[in-house]
C-alpha cells in the first residue's frame, strides 16, 4: 500500500463524508466554509484528496481544515453562504445596542428546529445536515 493510499484510509477512518471542513481551494487564501462530499482517495503526487460541496475539483488535504465555524463578524457572509448551498434559511439575528439597531448573529433553519449563534459561537454542521450551536463563554445563546 503506498504512503498515499494509507493517509487516505486514515482519513476515511474518522472523517466520513458529511465531514464540516474549512477548505482553502484558491490562490487567494480565501476560505470556503463546506463539509466533504467523497471519502479521501489517492492521487498522485498531490497526495490523498477530497471532494467538497461548493467546489468542482478536488482538493488535497493539506487545504482542508476539519471542524466547526466559529462566527465572526469577517466570516458571516462565508457562513451563509454555506447555509444557502445546504438550502437551510439563515438570517441576520439582531440586537438593540446603543440605540441601533445591529448585527449580533446568525438565526439558522426555522421554527421549531431554528438555532441561534451569536457571534464567537460555534456553528457545528452534522453529517445529516442538522446544525447546532455551541455558546462561547460570556455569551447567551
Amino acid at each position: 500500500m503506498s504512503p498515499t493510499n494509507s493517509s487516505a484510509e486514515r482519513w476515511n477512518a474518522v472523517h466520513p463524508p458529511g465531514t464540516q471542513v474549512i477548505a482553502y481551494p484558491g490562490k487567494d487564501g480565501e476560505p470556503l466554509y463546506t463539509w466533504t462530499r467523497s471519502l479521501a482517495m489517492a492521487h498522485g503526487r498531490s497526495g490523498p484528496v477530497v471532494l467538497v460541496e461548493g467546489h468542482v475539483t478536488r482538493l488535497p488535504l493539506s487545504h482542508v481544515d476539519v471542524g466547526p465555524w466559529t462566527l465572526t463578524p469577517e466570516n458571516y457572509g462565508h457562513i451563509d453562504e454555506a447555509t444557502d448551498r445546504d438550502n437551510t434559511f439563515a438570517k441576520q439575528y439582531t440586537a438593540h445596542l446603543g440605540g441601533q439597531i445591529v448585527t449580533v448573529g446568525m438565526r439558522i433553519g426555522e421554527r421549531p428546529a431554528r438555532v441561534i449563534a451569536r457571534f464567537g459561537d460555534v456553528i457545528v454542521r452534522h453529517g445529516s445536515g442538522v446544525y447546532t450551536v455551541r455558546s462561547a463563554k460570556g455569551s447567551a445563546a
